[in-house]
């Protein structure tokens, strides 16, 4: 069932985080970052990626790249 998943003889909600969109899939952790937000390190939620000037989301819009003519310092 969307929303929930298997846990045990049972089924737990899945909980989503702030800038963040449900999956409604069976595995990871249910849920995937909005676009310009990477999950943070211990996959509890989702922080901005920060984009710098002079830089570019990437295709999957977790982090960023220098747009051309701009090296990363």
């Amino acid at each position: 069932m969307p929303g929930y998943r298997i846990s045990g003889s049972g089924c737990n909600a899945v909980i989503v985080p702030d800038n963040a969109y449900p999956t409604n899939r069976s595995y990871d952790e249910g849920w995937e970052c909005n676009r310009g937000y990477a999950t943070t390190v211990n996959r509890t939620g989702c922080e901005s990626v920060g984009l710098p000037a002079n830089a570019s989301l990437t295709e999957r819009g977790d982090a960023w790249e220098c747009d051309r003519g701009f090296l990363r310092d």
